[in-house]
């Protein structure tokens, strides 16, 4: 995906709708240690045998694990239903020959002003905003359309 936009909450829908069991673990800094790194393992041993599914987020702040985790997926005869998933951002670093071996997706936002809008607003839950008093309401809703014309403005090049 683009930087900044994590498109892994599809591969837990999907896996929901599917009714698949799902282990997701997110690759990041503090995850860079070797017990990490064995617990993601650990998740893809389990998830072989068993048929499970595993997503790996953030994966491109590892990338010399990958190429371990390359050679791993080379030498392991998984269950059919097993399924890898890898978010990550493209990245100059990430091997390629382990790109190859499964099925690429890129995730990016809709742009516009009305895009920007619907998915800052889509982050407040209904029950949140019926509890909070109307006029914060329109503040949430201004700030939020503040954001989306900068957002978009940047995008293009425009300055205030």
């Amino acid at each position: 995906s683009v930087p900044g936009h994590d498109a892994s909450n599809r591969v837990e829908e999907l896996a929901i709708n599917l009714n698949k069991n799902l282990t997701a673990i997110a690759i990041v800094i503090c995850l860079g240690s070797a017990e990490g790194f064995s617990l993601a393992e650990q998740a893809i041993n389990t998830a072989t045998k068993q048929g499970n599914w595993v997503l790996l987020k953030n994966v491109h702040l590892a990338p010399q694990w990958l190429k371990e985790l390359e050679k791993k997926l080379h030498s392991l005869k998984p269950h059919e239903s097993f399924r890898l998933f890898l978010s990550t951002e493209i990245h100059p670093k990430l091997p390629t020959s382990l790109l190859r071996m499964g099925l690429c997706l890129v995730f990016e936002p809709a742009t516009g002003v009305r895009a920007s809008l619907m998915r800052t607003l889509n982050e407040f839950s209904e029950n949140r905003m019926e509890r909070i008093p109307h006029i914060r309401t329109k503040a949430y809703f201004r700030l939020a359309w503040l954001h989306a014309l900068v957002t978009e403005q940047s995008r293009i090049g425009v300055r205030p």
